[in-house]
């Protein structure tokens, strides 16, 4: 009597695909976020609202407009620099999804702190 056993392909993942694979994911959600904010800007400027934005500190005369492709270009600096962030804490971190969840709660609550300030 013969035994037969299955084997099942196990799929080994190289730290050097799996930061190719966060980069290529990445790039592509900032280019969709990026898309997706200035359909965003451009309705409301459609809409007759007029975007600027202010210096910490200033007044009303110190505004400055905001263009178009402004924030597109914010948003594509912002998602490589969590790229950037993405691609350490997966190679340093003991748990990379926590921490990198914890990193981006605290980077956007500090992005808020400008604002706050703002003319």
């Amino acid at each position: 009597m013969s035994v037969t056993t299955a084997t099942r392909p196990t799929t080994i993942t190289t730290a050097r695909s799996a930061t190719a694979s966060l980069w290529r994911v990445g790039l592509a959600a900032a280019v969709l976020a990026a898309v997706a904010t200035e359909v965003y800007t451009a309705v409301i400027r459609a809409a007759g609202v007029h975007l600027a934005i202010g210096n910490i500190g200033g007044t009303a005369k110190d505004v400055v407009d905001i263009g178009p492709g402004a924030c597109a270009i914010m948003v594509a600096m912002c998602v490589t620099a969590g790229l950037v962030i993405a691609t350490g804490l997966n190679r340093w971190a003991q748990r990379p999804a926590h921490t990198f969840s914890v990193t981006a709660y605290v980077l956007t609550a500090l992005s808020v702190v400008p604002d706050a300030f703002a003319g």
